[in-house]
Formats: C-alpha cells, sequence, structure tokens
C-alpha cells in the first residue's frame, strides 16, 4: 500500500465517508440527515458533505478542501468546534460561506496533513451530531 492508500484509508475512518481513489485525488462524501422545520411543518432531508485532498508531497502535507452544508442555527457550533480544536488552524488556511435557502454552504481549503484536516473535520461534525441528539431528548 503506498502513501496516498494509507493516508486515504485513514481520513475515511476519520471522517467515516465514503471515498473515491484517483491516482493524484482523493474524494471523500459523507451524508447526514438533518430535520428542517418551517412552521408547522418538518422536512427530513440528507445532505451531501464533498471533501478531498490531492497533490500530497513526500512530506505529508497535501491540498485539502471540504464542502459542508449546515443549517443556520448549526453554524456557530460547527465554526466554534473547528476553531477550538486541540490542532491549530495551518499558516495556508482558507474559510467562506455561501448561502441557499434554509442552508450555509461552508467551504474550507488547506495546506496541511490531511489526517489533520480530516480529523478537525470529524470533531466538528460531530459536535453538531451531538447537539442534533441533546435536542432531540
Amino acid at each position: 500500500m503506498n502513501q496516498m492508500e494509507t493516508i486515504a484509508e485513514k481520513v475515511t475512518f476519520l471522517l467515516k465517508a465514503n471515498m473515491i481513489l484517483c491516482e493524484e485525488k482523493c474524494i471523500l462524501k459523507k451524508k447526514r440527515t438533518i430535520s428542517i422545520h418551517d412552521g408547522h411543518v418538518c422536512i427530513n432531508c440528507q445532505l451531501n458533505h464533498h471533501m478531498s485532498f490531492e497533490r500530497l508531497q513526500e512530506n505529508g502535507f497535501a491540498f485539502n478542501q471540504a464542502e459542508i452544508l449546515l443549517l443556520p442555527e448549526e453554524f456557530p457550533t460547527f465554526a466554534y468546534a473547528l476553531q477550538d480544536h486541540q490542532l491549530p488552524f495551518p499558516s495556508t488556511y482558507r474559510q467562506s460561506q455561501g448561502n441557499h435557502p434554509h442552508l450555509i454552504v461552508f467551504f474550507i481549503e488547506s495546506i496541511e496533513p490531511p489526517d489533520q484536516f480530516a480529523e478537525r473535520l470529524s470533531t466538528a461534525l460531530h459536535t453538531l451530531e451531538q447537539c442534533s441528539t441533546s435536542h432531540l431528548s
């Protein structure tokens, strides 16, 4: 197993995602079910998060990207979990967001080891799962 395959498996495990491994790029997709409440109507839908890393270098660094879909009320929790993570953001890091009706699209790019990028994302997504579970109780 080469370095790309080893890291791809680790990242897939951390994110609990589905992986597509191309020659120079690893693409991951993770599904998450959410409930959108609009007045007296509750709509359950499935969101697809997209993550990838490519151009893996010998030192383990790669170009990482993620597109995470969030409900507006989830955004502060997710952003705080990313910023509060024990692994600090790398110096080459960028984030932005876009809006759709009822959703925030959060884009993240970094140059760092993919497993560190995945660990930070996994923790933030897990925080969202814990919050939604506690709201259901």
